[in-house]
């Protein structure tokens, strides 16, 4: 796992990206409450209004083993501004892959955050032996298609409206892909190879 690494979204804005702890519980519902009710449906396929106590728990009291969850903060801002989330969620009958779901706010989205999470929650999976993401994605939710497919992502349809979709990862950067996000993986993995720490 790594501490935390900065890095640049395409725009030039510059994000802090880390691992979720116990106490990002206010961060997590203030980057909720940044969500539009799209976004959020996107996220949870159903409309919420509200994150209960019980959800930020599960959402940030994590082992970073068997659920990796990693987050973004604008630093642009004189405060804390957090601007996204992925996570992975290791299935108990087929450990060497996970449930995989990433959140972009609305404001900050087409600027490559969506890669940079995945390609660091993708970092720290593929050194817990995690070999696959498996992600469930609404068919109109076209960013998140588009980004998995550039990946070589394999699909099926779950059920009328929802796709699944088999996302491979590696250790190896070099492994992946020479499409745009596998590229911005590539040279993510590059910097996360800095800062790891055992």
């Amino acid at each position: 796992m790594f501490s935390s690494i900065n890095t640049d979204l395409r725009d030039g804005t510059p994000v802090l990206v880390r691992p979720v702890c116990k106490d990002d519980k206010r961060l997590l519902q203030i980057g909720f409450e940044h969500l539009s009710e799209k976004g959020r449906f996107f996220r949870f396929f159903r409309p919420v209004h509200h994150l209960s106590d019980e959800e930020l728990k599960g959402f940030t009291e994590v082992d970073q083993i068997n659920h990796i969850a990693i987050g973004a903060i604008d630093l642009s801002y004189d405060e804390d501004y957090p601007i996204g989330v992925a996570r992975c969620i290791r299935m108990s009958k087929q450990p060497e892959q996970a449930e995989f779901a990433v959140t972009v706010a609305d404001s900050h989205q087409g600027r490559g955050l969506g890669t940079i999470l995945l390609a660091a929650v993708a970092y720290a999976a593929s050194a817990q032996n995690i070999s696959a993401f498996v992600a469930t994605v609404l068919t109109e939710n076209h960013s998140m298609i588009d980004l998995f497919g550039e990946l070589d992502a394999t699909s099926r349809i779950d059920e009328p409206g929802v796709l699944e979709l088999n996302i491979p990862i590696y250790k190896d950067a070099e492994k992946y892909p020479t499409s745009v996000a596998g590229q911005s993986i590539r040279k993510l993995y590059e910097k996360l190879d800095l800062v790891k720490t055992i």
